[in-house]
């Protein structure tokens, strides 16, 4: 059987824009996990910031790791 890539997963560019809100869906080289960001700014009267919640994606690491199996 001829060696193919069954799933692209592209890189992402140095520069990303996210709406406030949005969300990030990222694959670490290091640790080979999704990773899942969310973007919220966040206005009080003295300041404003950026609020930076991230999480792992079991799931889709699991299903990346199922594929790379049969990709060898």
């Amino acid at each position: 059987m001829k060696k193919r890539n069954i799933i692209a997963f592209p890189k992402m560019r140095n520069v990303e824009y996210i709406e406030d809100n949005g969300f990030l869906f990222q694959w670490c080289c290091d640790c080979g996990l999704r990773h899942i960001w969310n973007f919220q700014i966040v206005e009080t009267k003295k300041q404003k910031y950026v609020k930076i919640i991230g999480i792992d994606d079991i799931l889709a690491t699991k299903l990346r790791k199922f594929y790379k199996k049969y990709e060898k």
